[in-house]
Order: structure tokens, then sequence, then C-alpha cells
């Protein structure tokens, strides 16, 4: 017993280090069954609820018709077991009841689209990363419409987001950060309405035009009108940003209006050379108690 005492008192830091990196596998470990058992609940779920349609694990194009998976049992829907996957199409009202759906590490995905009323149950999430073929997404209208949390990060090419309206009322952020592809932004009527929050559109260098429909960012009846910031920094080429109509709109209604500065829960249009064409629609920032234009070379007088 001397002996090995001796040995461990000697060596007690060894079996510490060793001790630890066991521990640290160990976790390694469950973290990767667990992500193999979330995906491959994924594919066992679709194949269940999509009768008559062929899936599998080397699936390169994913339809799922209307009213469809809207009783399955499964909290997160992962499709990042479809390493193959080119496109996915999703017709109205599927998956209602489904909170997280995972977009991520698809190399070829080249396009999604969600048609109206489809993830509109829960309150949840969606994530779109590292999608490096990806060029556009199409969100229909009611789609989503519960879901408090939207990400899209690292896809190089994505040159479309298309919301065409009543999407992610219980959003209180949205951030489109680093997409150089990124031409255009189509966010439709009444998105966005129940959280303040924050909006930023920065460094996306491709960007040309900004659309935000009627009652979006809004107060509960109109669109973004909680919203108290909306930031559109370093996009060289945005020509064209219209936020509501002439009309109608009441969009961005507690948030004043700032092209180029640096305030607190104010609107920030910072270094866009190119833009020449702004609308802001009727009653869009109506309680703005400010509203400055600087630094906006090509913007007429």
């Amino acid at each position: 017993w001397r002996a090995a005492l001796s040995f461990v008192k000697k060596n007690w830091l060894w079996f510490v280090v060793g001790g630890s990196a066991l521990i640290v596998l160990l976790i390694l470990l469950i973290v990767l069954l667990l992500l193999f058992k979330r995906r491959n609940a994924t594919l066992i779920a679709l194949q269940s609820c999509l009768t008559g349609v062929k899936i599998s694990k080397d699936t390169t194009s994913l339809v799922v018709p209307s009213n469809q998976c809207n009783d399955i049992s499964l909290q997160t829907m992962d499709l990042s077991v479809f390493k193959k996957l080119r496109s996915v199409e999703v017709e109205s009202r599927s998956f209602e009841n489904i909170v997280n759906l995972k977009v991520e590490g698809l190399p070829l995905l080249e396009k999604i689209v969600v048609k109206d009323n489809c993830f509109s149950k829960q309150l949840g999430s969606l994530s779109v990363k590292s999608c490096d073929a990806l060029s556009a997404i199409s969100i229909g209208v009611g789609s989503f419409v519960s879901f408090s949390q939207l990400a899209i990060e690292s896809s190089p090419v994505l040159s479309q987001l298309v919301l065409s309206g009543s999407n992610f009322n219980n959003a209180d952020r949205v951030s489109l950060v680093g997409l150089n592809g990124l031409t255009t932004v189509e966010v439709g009527a009444d998105s966005f309405l129940l959280k303040e929050g924050s909006f930023a559109l920065t460094d996306c260098s491709s960007l040309t035009s900004l659309k935000i429909g009627a009652h979006s960012f809004a107060d509960g009846l109109r669109s973004f009108a909680k919203f108290s910031s909306l930031t559109i920094e370093n996009d060289d080429s945005l020509s064209s940003v219209e936020i509501g109509s002439l009309q109608d709109s009441a969009s961005f209604t507690t948030a004043p209006l700032l092209l180029q500065g640096d305030c607190a829960s104010v609107v920030e249009w910072i270094d866009l050379p190119s833009l020449s064409t702004v609308v802001i629609g009727k009653e869009s920032f109506r309680d703005a108690d400010m509203v400055v234009v600087e630094s906006v070379s090509s913007l007429p007088e």
C-alpha cells in the first residue's frame, strides 16, 4: 500500500490530466450521440409522416405536400442529415407544430422555399448556417409567424431573402451581417410585430434593394413599430430603400430616423455611397423626434 500511495503522490498531476481528458472525451461522445440521435429522429419522422414520398439520407430534393406532418412529435427538425440536399420546398400548412428548424452544414443546398402558414403554431427558431451554395430563401405569408429567432449566417452566395408577410412576430432581433452575395431583401407586411428590438443590415456589399412592407416592425398592429433601431451600414451597393408605401405604412413607428450618425435607439444609415432612392411610407417613424441626413452622396436633395 505504501508503494502504491507513493506512486500516486508522485504522479498525481498525470492522474488529474488523464481524468480531465477522459471526462472531456465522454462529454464529446455524449454530444455526438445526441446529435446523431436528433438527425436520425428527423429522418425517421419525415419517413413516417410523408407517406408516398421516398426519403433517405441521399435525398437531393425534399418536397413536402400541403397539410403534411402537422401531428409529428418532433421538437427540432434538423436537415443536416441530408448532406446531398439541393432544394427544400414545403407547401402550405405543413409542419405547424415544429418548434425549431435547423438548416445547417449543407454544402450543396441551393434554395429554400416555404409556402404559406407553415411552422405556424409554436414559438420557435429558424437557423440557416454554413450553406455555401444557397442562393435564395423565400418564406410565404403566415409561416414562422410565432417564431422568435431568425439566424442566417455563413451563406456567402445567398442573393435573395423574401419574407412575404406575417412572419417572425415574436422576434426581437434581426441581424443580417456579412452576407456578401445578398442583393435583395424584402420583408412583407405585418411582420415582426410584437417585440421591441433591433434590425441590422451590415456589411452586405452586394445589396442593392431593401423593401419593408406596410405595418411591419410596428406596435402590435403595424410592422416593426416596436423596433427601436434600424441600422444599415457599409452596404456599398445599396441604391434603393422602401419602407411601406406613401398610401399606407406605419412601419418603425417608435424609431427616430437617422441617415448617418451614432445615437442609441435610432435608425442609422451609414456609409451608403450608392443610395439614390428612399421611400418612407405614411406614418412611418411617426413618433421620431429627429431626422438627420448626412454623407449619403448619391441621394438627391
